[in-house]
């Protein structure tokens, strides 16, 4: 029997072969590809803007019919005459100057979906085997897919704030424009939606994850962010427990985040009802980080 021998010169072939997964960079990188070549996400980025723009034009008019009646109000008051219940001028001038969160609650949703499809339909397309085996540290690509959508709803969000101000100025009372001029309340209202449209991306992927099913994740955010809130305005009288809770749904927390003029000794302010919004929203987001990194992929 002849036995082969390898010269020193010949290479050693491995049994395994060089790693080639991507690092974290990598696949936020994958991600943000992903979500840009899904026409979808435009689609619905496109409807999310046309939808908040839109509600800030009406809202336009709405808030020059309250300055009519707010200057009626005074004028009434200057002259003797009774009180008339209503918002204040200076009430009207805050509004005006969040007007940048008119179809806030609408676009939210939209936003919430973007995210829930964006998981939901990996597991949909099974594309999700390929996703975690490019990238098998599961915290990874959950991160990854959290840091794109970030960005992007966060960027939806602000934009359509500043253009909803923008395009409402060209519907307000002038009385009120001159009075209402871009300062740092106006700029934190955009921050502010851009900040609530992020969290609620960070529902949509928890719930997305969670699920894995398109519609059952849509539901559920639609189910937390509506229904509860109608289903506990509807019994709030029968409890004053109740009451207490409604103002610490997520929809009444985020109308709060972004609302301008509010007191620093208010129930709750800006600032405590964005943390209690960022818990609402954390709870799903961390729930779907762990079915991902906890449970096969089927």
């Amino acid at each position: 029997m002849t036995t082969a021998t390898l010269s020193a010169g010949t290479p050693q072939v491995s049994a395994h072969f060089p790693s080639h997964k991507l690092t974290f960079l990598g696949a936020v990188r994958g991600e943000a590809i992903k979500f840009r070549t899904l026409a979808t996400n435009w689609i619905m980025l496109a409807v999310t803007l046309l939808i908040m723009v839109g509600m800030g034009a009406m809202f336009a008019v709405v808030i020059n019919q309250m300055y009519e009646s707010a200057l009626a109000a005074q004028e009434a008051v200057a002259t003797g005459a009774a009180p008339v219940a209503g918002p204040t001028v200076d009430n009207v001038y805050n509004y005006a100057r969040g007007i940048g969160d008119s179809g806030m609650m609408f676009g939210s949703m939209l936003v919430a979906s973007i995210a829930v499809v964006f998981i939901g339909s990996e597991y949909a397309s099974r594309q999700i085997n390929t996703t975690l085996t490019t990238v098998p540290r599961r915290t990874a690509t959950y991160l990854a897919k959290l840091l794109v959508l970030s960005f992007w709803t966060f960027f939806i969000g602000f934009i359509s704030a500043a253009l909803s101000y923008g395009v409402a100025q060209l519907l307000l009372d002038s009385g009120i424009t001159e009075a209402v001029t871009v300062n740092g309340d106006v700029v934190s209202n955009w921050v502010a939606v851009g900040l609530y449209c992020m969290l609620m991306s960070w529902m949509g992927l928890g719930f997305g994850t969670l699920l894995r099913n398109n519609a059952g994740g849509i539901v559920l955010v639609v189910l937390v962010m509506f229904i509860l809130t109608i289903a506990m305005n509807m019994v709030a009288g029968a409890s004053e427990m109740i009451q207490d809770f409604v103002p610490y749904l997520p929809m009444a927390l985020g109308q709060t985040f972004t609302a301008v003029g509010i007191a620093d000794d208010a129930a709750i302010t800006n600032l405590e009802a964005g943390l209690w919004l960022s818990v609402w929203c954390l709870i799903p987001a961390l729930l779907g980080w762990a079915r991902l990194a906890l449970t096969d992929s089927k």
